[in-house]
């Protein structure tokens, strides 16, 4: 159903899943693969890629590979988007502006220029058995919560670790939003143990729907061989909590969902959360 201005009561979207790695050119051929694949099916309207779908960096002591929003490669993207109607969300890259580097989510698809919509509030500074990760090491922290118009629907945006920090959906939840993404690259060993349950709640108490898109499998360095596993199960989770798309492939792969706004006033309607809300 579409109303005006081009606006929809239902969004179709492939959630991408991906094993990227430190080798920029070989996720660039990954990501074509699964545009052309895509471009396939009838209907899709966003492509949402994970976290690092540019370049992954399996240890900390490898080079960072940081792309300008003017590189050709992402241009060549942008346009292919305009040129076939998509919008491409993606879900984080590498990111400079005004000598700080940022985990920034960038939009594709939209305009002749790639846009970048959201930068990483939270920062995964953590040790977990023999992993020792700080992203503060290289990024500076976002600051601004971000919600951009998306055919009519009001998606909000968030990148990987901010799932664990419910205060920033609780913010989305007051805004109303419709749909809020979470692009991750979750470790195997937290994602068996808190993913689901995370992505599921964040759905419940913003009564919107959740779409995540994931890294998988084991990521292999080609600079320095050593590698990591990322959790995948890339999720689509409605508004009543229920999972409705969980990706279980360990390879690139997409899964498409159909979001439908009706679904989304009947949850409100029958639990009206935003009217009983004290804080």
């Amino acid at each position: 159903m579409t109303m005006p201005g081009g606006k929809t009561a239902h969004l179709k979207i492939a959630v991408v899943q991906m094993t990227s790695t430190d080798n920029l050119e070989s996720n660039i051929q990954q990501i074509w693969t699964l545009l052309k694949e895509v471009a396939e099916v009838p209907g899709v309207q966003l492509i949402s890629f994970p976290e690092n779908c540019f370049f992954l960096r399996v240890s900390l002591k490898d080079k960072l590979d940081i792309l300008s929003l003017n590189d050709p490669r992402i241009l060549q993207i942008n346009q292919w988007a305009l040129d076939h109607k998509f919008q491409i969300h993606i879900g984080a890259m590498a990111y400079r502006e005004e000598g700080r580097v940022y985990n920034a989510t960038v939009w594709l698809g939209r305009s002749s220029t790639p846009e970048v919509v959201y930068k990483k509030i939270h920062l995964f500074d953590v040790k977990i058995g023999e992993q020792n990760l700080m992203e503060s090491a290289d990024f500076a922290a976002g600051s601004e919560p971000a919600v951009i118009d998306v055919f009519g629907w009001k998606v909000a945006l968030s990148i990987c670790y901010d799932l664990r920090f419910s205060e920033l959906y609780l913010a989305y939840a007051k805004q109303h939003v419709d749909l809020i993404l979470i692009p991750a690259a979750f470790l195997d060993i937290t994602g068996e143990a808190h993913w689901h349950s995370l992505l599921r709640a964040r759905a419940i108490e913003s009564q919107s729907y959740i779409v995540a898109a994931a890294q998988c499998g084991e990521h292999v360095s080609v600079s320095s061989g050593k590698s990591r596993k990322t959790f995948g199960h890339s999720l689509a989770v409605d508004p009543w909590g229920i999972v409705i798309s969980d990706n279980s492939s360990v390879g690139p792969s997409y899964k498409v969902v159909e979001l439908n706004k009706e679904l989304i006033a009947d949850v409100r309607a029958k639990i009206p959360m935003d009217k009983h809300r004290k804080l």
